[in-house]
């Protein structure tokens, strides 16, 4: 089977990935209108 460190690092990787999409969304959108507050 696949080590469990393996999946462990494949989730953190993508939450990781997928947080940095998230913040540079943010940014970009806070250039071209007011930022809504973040929750």
């Amino acid at each position: 089977g696949v080590p469990f460190a393996f999946i462990l690092m494949g989730a953190s990787l993508a939450i990781n990935v997928g947080g940095l999409a998230s913040y540079a969304t943010w940014e970009f959108l806070g250039e071209k209108r007011v930022a809504a507050p973040a929750a």
